[in-house]
């Protein structure tokens, strides 16, 4: 009864896993022609100047989307246990995230986001708000992940 479960967790999962190790001790050719490349890709990596700028911004993810959806979840968990009207609703509402693809979620952000023709810029725009570039503005880009991380992950 379990190894339809198994069988996938191995094919989708675990060989992956195993092939992406083997793979990051290689470098292919345009043909696909492949050599062992030993540990050369790790230290090319950890000598590249933006090595440190993905290690910053991953931990500023981290922190900021760990913290914010605890602290959300929480306070919604509280709500969603209370006896209120519509609660099956809102409980609902809460399990969307969940059984959405993420790749729908990238889609959907995506065009909530974009600058020229995006939602949220048309909202901020009938405030009289001028929008920004929320995904390709460096200072606004990581935030905006963050925002989509916190959604799905509450």
């Amino acid at each position: 009864m379990i190894a339809p479960g198994l069988i996938g967790l191995l094919i989708f999962y675990i060989w992956p896993m195993f092939q992406t190790f083997y793979f990051s001790f290689t470098e292919w050719g345009p043909f696909g022609d492949v050599r062992g490349t030993g540990l050369s890709n790790y230290l090319a990596l950890f000598d590249g100047p933006e090595f440190l700028l993905a290690l910053r911004n991953t931990l500023v993810y981290t922190v900021l989307s760990v913290t914010i959806t605890e602290a959300i979840a929480l306070v919604l968990a509280v709500l969603l246990n209370q006896n209120l009207r519509g609660l099956s609703v809102y409980r609902t509402l809460y399990f969307i995230p969940w059984v959405t693809m993420p790749a729908a979620i990238g889609l959907v952000w995506r065009w909530l986001y974009n600058s020229d023709y995006g939602a949220i810029n048309y909202l901020l725009g009938l405030l009289g708000i001028e929008g920004a570039k929320w995904l390709s503005d460096p200072d606004l880009a990581l935030y905006a992940i963050v925002a989509v991380g916190v959604w799905s992950g509450i």
